[in-house]
């Protein structure tokens, strides 16, 4: 019954695409985009995946958007954003995913109307709706689509459906800006990005799948999934993360006990709301 219902709605995302007639995909490799890519390509609607590439993007999201556009046979366009030249985005405030997004979609809209297509559509799923997200309101007030949100489709939903039609990005982990890394209040600059991309890097290196490197100040804080914490206590491991991490300009590593937790510096503005 449960996957009547998850294919009820998949397939009123397909209808619901069929009537755009021509849409611009914001295409980030991710695994909700891909879903609504793939169904994009099941539909009749004219697509163009367009992947927004700065200094706060994961390297691993651009090859995977190029993998991705490449297997599904979609025309791919990257666009080349400079969130660090606004000194609101790099202010740090809660509203910076508002600044970027603004700026982003700004930009899609005017490539949008330039190669006319008459849509612009992003990967927000129904889940993105009930967390803290700034970005939302730079959809509303840019007139952005999220269909797969219209249509009720969770994170575990769109992995399902992802999985059934062979989606090599099933079960891909998030991969938010590394900006989301850097608590608020504190400026992102191109050092702090580089030096989050590249101790996460490291990490992924030494074998662990899902993990987020928070930078505050000059302290690197590392969320693990739980049954990984135990591993990297071990001597050896430990030992390669701290070096590692202290080459890159990091005063202190410390291993947060509670475990990898998406959105985890949201808590302090959640709190207030």
């Amino acid at each position: 019954m449960m996957t009547d219902v998850i294919e009820e709605k998949y397939n009123r995302l397909v209808l619901n695409l069929n009537s755009m007639g021509s849409c611009l995909l914001a295409y980030s490799g991710g695994v909700d985009s891909t879903l609504l890519l793939k169904a994009l390509c099941e539909s009749q609607a004219e697509v163009l995946a367009v992947t927004a590439v700065s200094a706060s993007m994961p390297p691993d999201d651009l090859d995977m958007a190029r993998r991705m556009t490449t297997l599904l046979c979609v025309s791919h366009e990257v666009v080349y954003t400079d969130e660090l030249n606004d000194p609101q985005y790099v202010k740090n405030t809660p509203e910076r995913c508002f600044f970027c997004k603004s700026r982003i979609f700004k930009t899609f809209k005017e490539l949008a109307l330039k190669m006319n297509y008459s849509h612009i559509l992003d990967g927000s799923n129904a889940e993105d709706a009930g967390d803290y997200r700034p970005g939302l309101r730079a959809n509303a007030e840019l007139g952005i689509s999220s269909p797969l949100m219209e249509v009720g489709l969770t994170k575990q939903e769109i992995r399902h459906l992802s999985k059934k039609k062979g989606l090599p990005t099933f079960d891909r982990a998030s991969s938010p800006c590394l900006s989301s890394r850097v608590p608020y209040g504190e400026p992102i600059t191109l050092r702090s990005l580089q030096m989050i991309q590249k101790a996460e890097a490291v990490i992924k290196g030494l074998g662990f799948a899902e993990l987020r490197v928070r930078k505050q100040a000059e302290t690197a804080r590392i969320e693990l999934l739980p049954h990984d914490i135990e591993k990297a206590l071990q001597k050896p491991v430990r030992q390669q993360i701290v070096e590692a991490l202290r080459e890159l300009g990091f005063q202190y590593v410390t291993l947060d006990l509670e475990g990898f937790s998406s959105g985890k510096l949201n808590r302090v503005v959640l709190e207030q709301i």
